[in-house]
């Protein structure tokens, strides 16, 4: 594992934007819903009870951040966690909240 004392300087701004992506609970029930399937923004909706307009605003986000990937097939788009990473570092994130502990 890398240390974050070699993260360089310019790039500390852009990793404080990718935890941002995390500050959304609708961000992290779509990221939870994701986890091990592959799933269209109608099932998306289905499942997290969401509007669709939030869903596909939220999915735009996690696209542009790299979080999520989308695969065109026929009328729908697939998407899924682009990197397992990203489970295991809310795992961790999860782990040491208050929330897992109380």
């Amino acid at each position: 594992m890398g240390k974050i004392n070699n993260i360089k300087e310019g790039h500390l701004e852009e990793l404080a934007d990718s935890f941002k992506v995390f500050s959304d609970p609708l961000r992290l029930k779509i990221i939870r819903t994701l986890n091990g399937s592959e799933k269209c923004v109608n099932e998306l909706v289905e499942e997290t009870g969401a509007r669709q307009s939030n869903i596909s605003k939220h999915l735009g986000v996690l696209t542009d951040h790299g979080m999520v990937e989308r695969r065109r097939m026929g009328l729908y788009v697939y998407y899924r966690i682009s990197d397992n990473y990203l489970i295991e570092a809310l795992r961790y994130a999860f782990k040491r909240s208050k929330v897992s502990s109380g």
